[in-house]
């Protein structure tokens, strides 16, 4: 009976692990929609791959997330756009940390009039 709550604990990490790769693909998709209008986003994009965010490590994804949000925070100090972002952002975090519904349904985190 041991073997159940490792199983469990295996199948939230999975689907930790998936929620992860969709949040990283809607930042992505903000940022490569909207870096020509704010040039300051391509921040993220270097961030990001700085710190090999679609790596395949084991674990540790939920703090990766937390540590991207603290990095949005940082940026949003001196732009709207990023504090928008990180907002959106923040909500889906919450919402892979509580195992919920994602707050932000779009394919990416801006969205902006034409």
């Amino acid at each position: 009976m041991s073997e159940a709550p490792e199983d469990m604990t295996a199948l939230e990490d999975e689907q930790l692990k998936i929620k992860y790769g969709i949040i990283i693909a809607k930042l992505r998709a903000a940022v490569a929609k909207n870096k020509a209008r704010f040039p300051q986003l391509n921040l993220i994009s270097v961030y990001l791959d700085r710190t090999g965010a679609e790596a395949d490590a084991a674990g540790g994804h939920l703090q990766r997330l937390e540590d991207l949000c603290a990095y949005l925070a940082r940026l949003g100090s001196s732009c709207y756009v990023t504090r928008h972002l990180h907002h959106n952002l923040c909500a889906d975090v919450e919402a892979a940390r509580s195992n919920s519904v994602f707050f932000n349904t779009r394919k990416n985190y801006i969205s902006l009039p034409k």
